[in-house]
């Protein structure tokens, strides 16, 4: 990391354990090597303090901030304004700070809709899944894979003709003929069967049930790679 001094641009990482995540190496890395005065710092904060410090950065020398996953949703009530994806999501993951304002937005479902195509089957069905299809300009190819069938009410209400199929894990999904799988649950065990082909795997973290399938895989810093260029669009 840079030496800061009183030009620095300052951003941050607000999370429980924001002093484990990698993003800060990688922005401070990106920074570096496209010769911004720019800093990223990880700030370890309490569930019962994320309210007042996001209420904070107002009057802050911070210009842009990541938000953890458990903090996703409590930073709304508090943001001056947020974007279209964010309202109809119900959570944001990053925040640009600019005269004294707070502005919400979502940067993960865009980043997994950049390297998905083909025929795709999206396991689960929460706010990630509304993310990533807001995205999607056609969903002709996407299969909604879900446990069950009341979670899949909100987004066929939007998206009445996507194909929805249903699994437990007696009986595991048939991934024959798909280009890729994304994982969105919350660690729900994914029974797959393969065909002759196997399809690229995408999820979020290690604790993904298919990480089993994929072994060492890259797709998680890809993902944030593409989330960290979207945020650097954003606040820069």
């Amino acid at each position: 990391m840079r030496p800061i001094n009183k030009d620095t641009t300052l951003f941050a990482l607000l999370d429980d354990m924001a002093n484990q995540s990698p993003r800060a190496r990688e922005f401070n890395a990106i920074f570096t090597s496209s010769d911004i005065n720019a800093s990223y710092v990880p700030l370890n904060i309490r569930d019962d303090d994320i309210l007042f410090t996001i209420n904070g950065l107002k009057k802050s020398q911070i210009s842009g901030v990541n938000i953890g996953a458990v903090y996703r949703r409590d930073a709304l009530p508090i943001l001056d304004s947020i974007s279209d994806e964010a309202k109809e999501c119900g959570f944001v993951n990053s925040i640009k700070i600019e005269n004294g304002e707070l502005y919400g937005y979502i940067t993960v479902g865009e980043a997994i809709a950049s390297l998905i195509s083909g025929k795709v089957a999206i396991f689960g069905s929460g706010s990630l899944v509304k993310s990533i299809l807001f995205h999607i300009d056609d969903i002709s190819n996407i299969t909604l894979v879900e446990s069950n069938i009341e979670n899949t009410a909100d987004i066929l209400q939007k998206y009445p003709d996507l194909d929805v199929k249903f699994y437990n894990l007696i009986n595991s999904f048939n991934a024959d003929g798909y280009d890729y799988i994304v994982d969105t649950t919350d660690g729900e065990e994914i029974a797959l069967q393969f065909g002759d082909t196997k399809p690229e795997l995408i999820f979020l973290d290690s604790s993904s049930s298919l990480s089993k399938f994929a072994g060492e895989s890259s797709i998680p810093a890809k993902i944030r790679e593409i989330q960290n260029s979207i945020d650097i669009r954003e606040w820069l």
